[in-house]
């Protein structure tokens, strides 16, 4: 897991740097005239415009996080045991012992796991910038 997010955090912090980088100052400079402290301003000026970005971010590492399968080989090969042993590591064990079938119920069980939670997660973020708009 820390590395997966030493991977990850690199690219999590640029995109949303770019997001803060392209907030437009006038609304920020306007909600601090009218007496917002910084807090306030980030609550509802600075959150809200870059709740989309974080939510595809946050959509991506979920998606990520069920296909890792370099790291856990490489670092433990899913030891002690089958103690760091994911489910795309055990399709990929499966698929390289030429257990086909057994490795492609794994990953269509991961293709409906992701698909549903992206779904879900999907709907919820849909459902809450809209309600705001």
């Amino acid at each position: 897991m820390i590395g997966d997010i030493w991977q990850w955090t690199p690219f999590m912090f640029i995109v949303l740097l770019a997001a803060l980088e392209s907030q437009s100052i006038d609304e920020l400079e306007a909600a601090l005239v009218d007496g917002a402290n910084r807090w306030q301003v980030f609550w509802y000026i600075t959150l809200p415009q870059i709740l989309p970005v974080s939510a595809t971010l946050i959509l991506i590492r979920m998606i990520e996080a069920f296909k890792i399968v370099d790291l856990p080989n490489v670092l433990t090969h899913g030891g002690p045991g089958t103690a760091s042993e994911s489910l795309t590591l055990q399709a990929y064990i499966s698929w390289r012992t030429l257990d086909l079938g057994g490795s492609a119920a794994i990953a269509y069980m991961l293709l409906i796991i992701v698909t549903l939670a992206g779904l879900c997660f999907f709907n919820l973020i849909y459902r809450s910038l809209t309600e705001k708009v």
